[in-house]
Parts: C-alpha cells; sequence; structure tokens
C-alpha cells in the first residue's frame, strides 16, 4: 500500500512508505518534486545511510528523490540477495509500482553495480544514469586493499572507519565533513532502517581482496 507518493519534506522527517512487490513490501521515502531520480544504497547501507543533506541537495535542484531498502533488508521484507541484477530487480519493482515511466536512476559502491544492471535490462525506462565510487561489473584494474575489507567486515564502524572508507583521512577539512555526515545521518531518531546483518554482508562481500570483488557468476539474471 503506498501512503503518498510525493511529497516537499526534508530528508531528515520524511516518513517511512511501503509498495508490495512479489508477494512482500519494499519500503521507500521520496521527497521534492519534479524529475523522478531512484537512488541504489552502497554495501551495508540503507535509507539511513544517505547524508540528508545531500538528498535535500539534489531536490533543491528540481528533483523527486527517492530511496530504499532492497529486498530482506532495512525496513524491506522478502529475500535477501546482494546479486546486483536482483537489486536492480527491486528497482525495477518499485519504480513500476510508483508507476514511474522514465527517470534517472543513481548508484553508490554496490549500488552503482545495480543501476547499471538496471540499465542492461530497462534502458527504456533510464533518462540519466549517475554512478558514484563505484566501477563496471566484472574485472578492476587496480583490486581493493586488505584495509577496505578488514574495515567492511566490522559489525559496526566508528567514525575513523567511515573517514577511511568514504572521506580524505589526510585532510582535515575532510574529517571535519566527515563528522558532519555522521551527524546528519544519525539525527533521525525514529522509523529507522535496520542494519544490514553483517554476517550476510560478508558471505557476499568475503574476508579477502579478489578481483572481480562481486565474482562475474553472481552477476547475472535470476
Amino acid at each position: 500500500m503506498i501512503v503518498n507518493t510525493t511529497n516537499n519534506l526534508s530528508a531528515y522527517g520524511a516518513p517511512t512508505q511501503y509498495v508490495d512487490a512479489n508477494g512482500w513490501r519494499l519500503a521507500f521515502r521520496s521527497i521534492g518534486e519534479g524529475t523522478p531520480i531512484v537512488l541504489c544504497t552502497r554495501f551495508r547501507g540503507n535509507m539511513d545511510l544517505w547524508d540528508p543533506l545531500f538528498l535535500d541537495s539534489i531536490v533543491a535542484k528540481g528533483f523527486r528523490v527517492i530511496t530504499f531498502d532492497y529486498g530482506g533488508l532495512g525496513l524491506s521484507s522478502g529475500p535477501r540477495d546482494y546479486n546486483p541484477f536482483s537489486l536492480a530487480r527491486d528497482a525495477h519493482d518499485l519504480a513500476e509500482a510508483l508507476q514511474l515511466e522514465r527517470f534517472a536512476i543513481a548508484g553508490w559502491s554496490l549500488g552503482g553495480l545495480a543501476a547499471q544492471a538496471f540499465l542492461a535490462m530497462h534502458s527504456d525506462m533510464v533518462s540519466h544514469v549517475v554512478l558514484i565510487a563505484t566501477g563496471p561489473p566484472g574485472s578492476s584494474v587496480k583490486p581493493p586493499e586488505q584495509l577496505s575489507y578488514d574495515i567492511a567486515s566490522k559489525p559496526e564502524n566508528s567514525l575513523d572507519d567511515e573517514i577511511i572508507l568514504f572521506f580524505e583521512p589526510r585532510s582535515a577539512a575532510s574529517r571535519a565533513a566527515a563528522a558532519r555526515s555522521r551527524e546528519r545521518m544519525a539525527s533521525r531518531t525514529v522509523d529507522r532502517s535496520a542494519p544490514v546483518p553483517i554476517d550476510f554482508a560478508v558471505s557476499f562481500l568475503g574476508k579477502t581482496p579478489r578481483n572481480p570483488i562481486f565474482p562475474a557468476e553472481r552477476c547475472v539474471p535470476r
């Protein structure tokens, strides 16, 4: 059931809404009006791990910003699967339920692979693709470092961990920006998405660097 498909609220207070898809519920939030942009979140991400200032800044540019939790994660029900094509299917189910005919899709990290998978399967629905801190499916020119795996596999990440993963540790300005971003994301105290289970995340990522990060046999439609 869709409570309200669009609104002018800030990301700080946007209500969580739900659509029915394939027998389970996908949780989403929608703010702003204008050209829709659907955001596919990162590895271990959920709706609350998008910086509210980032989302509100996109709204200010005239977009309707839609964030969601992948199936079985956060506040969504259903089976869990980090296969990028499965994540793209979640985005497609949400778009169909919201009657989005043509829209922009953005993806951060693992979400970038999902966005590319979505484009491959549903190019007629896509006006633009925005890829954030991601790469193409398949082998990478430079494999990830063990440090990234070690931090990404921690049950909980500290501010210092987030600085290493998402910011520039050598820059005082970047470290300060990381702290402000963390505070903004923590400002929502009710109706928060559940963290991604660490055992599920690590079982998909593995514990040591590999190339490709997500093996090709996993990156196929199901």
